[in-house]
């Protein structure tokens, strides 16, 4: 079972998460989208604009059906750290190259 969330605006798919029961995450998960139930799992394309009327799914040309998303990753505090000490070492190295140039 899908839970598909539609941008309030264009009734285009936003995201499509799957779920175990439709409780599972709360309706307003997303603010800028409202959720429709898709039990059987077809939905899996963002080229699609809910009908409210008729609730069905619609397909609009010209928009990709699947999204090209970079995923990009979160620093996380052992980054950081790693981060700082890799600096506290180039800035060491800067000082033994410096102390090097003003002696000559």
């Amino acid at each position: 079972m899908n839970k598909v969330f539609i941008n309030k605006e264009t009734n285009m798919v936003e995201q499509i998460l799957k779920v175990e029961t439709h409780d599972e995450l709360p309706d307003d998960y997303f603010p800028n989208c409202y959720p429709v139930i898709d039990r059987e799992g077809k939905i899996n394309a963002y080229n699609l604009r809910y009908n409210k009327d008729t609730k069905e799914f619609e397909i609009v040309e010209g928009v990709p059906a699947i999204a090209k998303v970079k995923v990009i990753k979160q620093p996380t505090v052992e980054d950081f750290k790693e981060i700082k000490e890799e600096n506290e070492e180039l800035k060491a190295r800067l000082e033994k190259l410096e102390e090097l140039l003003n002696v000559r």
